[in-house]
């Protein structure tokens, strides 16, 4: 009796216990108004709790409501300002001032005609700096603006190795125009830029883009690759190796299920037939799997192949590979960078695979105190080794075959058999040597020397050519 006495006292002092924790830990409701350095409202500044996923956003006259436990901590951010920090106390109704972030708003960005400070701006213009787009694992350099500026879409369409099918527009319009250091270049050539020869990139929309005339209706992607700097020679390395994987395959029935499911559709069908069976043995005759059948694929004697594992590897491996060196005096400067981008594929035959050559020469030097002279030399080099088909038309058949058909003739690996489909047989489809292969073998060279003399007496008037 001692014991069960001893027992419900525990329980009842836990009980006691976990109440005056979860009252010690209660929400309180809080409200608040958010406003600039000028006492005006802050319309859609973020209010979140730290560490919690909970969150809202200041109304028209810049006003929240949020619950968050007494003692938390709310993070107040807003768009070139910086981010407060508010411990929720007692007072469930607060002033906050959200001061302006002096070092954002001075950064400088690329424009039509030369270079601003982001405060100066009064078009509408996103700048993307070279951190983020070198924090992308990407072989395509278009990915790796997807959810860096608002407006921007990018559309990837395969990420088979070498294909560089990524569809990028502003604003929903169409392809807009690329200029890659002041010159017009295709989407092609900037897909294939290395993430680590790019300074930054602009993009601009609407009256911004204007300067470029008519074939700017779209939108401008201004990119900007790197130069040397005013000092000792500095060589940078960048490296990355990794894996890749399928996140998942679409499950495919064995030979048993796949025989039993085709019996059950055909006695189905002939259920609502105006054929008629008087004994239960005579519609099981016009099954196309037997009773005996579906009995040896139940004891293994006849196996089910899983052609989705004969024809793809668990995972393949990619690597990125940058040196840059980069250096100069007050009077000349230059950069040099090489870089190489390696991407195999998921294909047991080793038939599919793709390669990326980078390489970029920046050189400027002043020929007097006015005249300044500016060379820009890049090349790229791409490789892509597939077999003859795409990776749609062999993952069809590959998923549409019968379990219960082998794909060896006579189960002799020497001889792939033929479908009672009208596909042709995966394994041929992946293998060079049997159906044909492609290979492609880009270059492109981008070139640009500019002389330009400052005027003058007239600051700020360059004259370039």
């Amino acid at each position: 009796m001692k014991h069960y006495l001893t027992l419900l006292l525990l329980f009842i002092g836990f009980y006691c216990l976990g109440q005056n924790v979860s009252n010690n830990i209660t929400s309180n409701t809080i409200k608040g108004v958010v406003l600039d350095e000028e006492n005006m409202p802050v319309i859609g500044a973020n209010i979140l709790v730290k560490g919690e996923k909970s969150g809202t956003i200041t109304d028209l006259d810049g006003r929240f409501k949020i619950s968050a436990p007494v003692k938390s901590i709310v993070l107040i951010t807003y768009i070139g300002s910086k981010t407060k920090e508010v411990t929720v106390g007692e007072n469930s109704d607060i002033k906050i001032i959200l001061e302006q972030d002096t070092k954002v708003m001075d950064e400088i960005v690329v424009v039509g005609y030369g270079t601003q400070k982001k405060v100066n701006l009064t078009g509408s213009i996103s700048a993307i700096s070279a951190t983020d787009i070198e924090g992308t694992a990407s072989i395509d350099v278009v990915n790796s603006l997807a959810g860096r500026a608002p407006g921007v879409r990018v559309s990837q369409y395969s990420s088979e190795p070498g294909s560089y099918d990524t569809n990028m527009d502003i604003r929903g319009f169409g392809t807009p125009l690329y200029i890659i250091d002041g010159v017009e270049r295709s989407k092609e050539e900037f897909s294939r830029l290395s993430a680590y020869e790019i300074q930054d990139v602009s993009i601009l929309k609407d009256a911004s883009a204007a300067i470029y005339g008519v074939k700017a209706a779209n939108g401008v992607v201004l990119i900007t690759t790197k130069t040397g700097s005013a000092s000792k020679p500095k060589v940078n390395y960048n490296g990355r190796w990794g894996t890749q994987n399928v996140t998942a395959y679409p499950e495919k029935a064995n030979g048993l299920q796949y025989a039993e499911l085709w019996n059950e559709n055909t006695i189905n069908a002939l259920l609502i037939s105006p054929t008629y069976f008087s004994k239960k043995e005579d519609m099981i005759a016009t099954l196309k799997y037997n009773p005996d059948y579906i009995a040896k694929l139940k004891s293994g004697e006849i196996a089910s192949t899983d052609y989705l594992g004969l024809i793809f590897k668990n995972y393949s491996t990619q690597q990125q590979h940058s040196i840059s060196i980069d250096g100069g005096s007050e009077t000349t400067k230059y950069f040099v960078t090489a870089g190489y981008y390696g991407d195999q594929g998921l294909y047991k035959s080793g038939s599919l695979s793709s390669d990326k050559y980078n390489f970029r020469f920046s050189f400027t030097t002043k020929l007097s105190e006015s005249v300044k002279l500016n060379a820009n030399i890049g090349f790229i080099n791409t490789l892509k080794d597939s077999p003859y088909s795409d990776l749609m038309s062999i993952f069809k058949p590959a998923i549409s075959a019968i379990p219960m058909e082998g794909p060896y003739a006579n189960d002799n690996p020497n001889y792939l058999s033929s479908y009672t489909n009208s596909y042709m047989n995966p394994l041929a489809m992946v293998d060079q040597n049997i159906s044909g292969f492609q290979k492609y073998d880009e270059k492109f060279l981008q070139t640009n020397f500019e002389l330009a003399w400052a005027v003058p007496y007239l600051k700020g008037l360059n004259a370039k050519a």
